[in-house]
């Protein structure tokens, strides 16, 4: 609409809507929203009629991240090669890679990957996809970002390791995943000093915190608050745990790990499977 009195002012208003169509932010709430919400059918729609596939959300979710996130490997493909960055953050420095970690599809992270996203790209938080999939229980996934080199080393702000995530979470293949790869330490800390082994116990686990001491974990590794995985046992009624931690450290001299004690190797540890 033209105003009478300025209508060079009307002209300009024209001009400007016009072009902030072309550009995409015209359906810039309902493609938003669809991001917000992982509505993949609206970003379709939306990406049919001409939306820049770029456009994030306030908090930096781009239409890629909703796709990955939801597994979506058919729309994650056509978002690629629309041109959807594959390198973009949202404000938590959370990626597509990220996003495609916690969706579990192992087709999808190799879209990814093979369009230049970083494996080992870390979040504010200071977790990197491999850590989301450790989490989240994706074997496949987590075996994929090995193979592609994802360090299985890194730690997050609170000084926890991929596997001591992976122990919190109850994941005890990725566990097992993790420790084949030789590389994780069993026996690192966090900055409470506790060990994935406190971690196992704190967790009611005794099948993990049996895995764990088969793999090498120390028994007799103190916190912050003078805690060994035995006290932490006995505190919370775990009395059988308490009491089969109590024999393991009778038979290892401190500080020795798993070495020379057979009966706790990962081939006869009850309850390690």
């Amino acid at each position: 609409m033209v105003c009478p009195q300025f209508p060079e002012v009307g002209v300009w208003l024209l001009l400007m809507t016009v072009a902030v169509l072309a550009h995409g932010a015209p359906a810039g709430g309902t493609w938003q929203r669809a991001i917000r919400t992982s509505d993949l059918g609206t970003i379709e729609r939306l990406m049919a009629a001409g939306a820049n596939v770029n456009q994030a959300t306030a908090a930096g979710k781009t239409a890629l991240m909703a796709a990955a996130g939801k597994g979506d490997y058919a729309l994650a493909a056509r978002l690629v090669a629309a041109g959807a960055s594959v390198t973009a953050r949202n404000r938590n420095g959370g990626t597509a890679l990220m996003y495609g970690a916690v969706g579990g599809n192992a087709p999808v992270i190799r879209l990814l990957l093979k369009h230049g996203a970083s494996v080992d790209a870390v979040a504010a938080n200071g977790w990197s996809a491999l850590t989301l999939a450790a989490v989240k229980g994706h074997l496949p996934v987590v075996d994929l970002l090995l193979s592609r080199g994802a360090d299985p080393t890194v730690r997050d702000v609170y000084g926890w390791t991929v596997l001591m995530r992976a122990v919190g979470a109850n994941r005890a293949a990725v566990v097992r995943r993790l420790l084949a790869t030789g590389k994780v330490d069993v026996n690192a800390a966090d900055e409470q000093g506790e060990t994935a082994l406190h971690h196992a116990v704190m967790n009611a686990n005794p099948a993990m915190a049996r895995l764990l001491v088969a793999a090498g974990a120390r028994v007799d590794v103190r916190d912050s608050r003078h805690r060994t995985p035995r006290t932490l046992a006995l505190e919370s009624g775990q009395t059988e745990l308490a009491a089969w931690l109590a024999e393991v450290a009778a038979r290892r001299k401190p500080g020795t790990g798993n070495r020379g004690q057979t009966t706790i190797s990962p081939g006869n540890c009850p309850d390690c499977r």
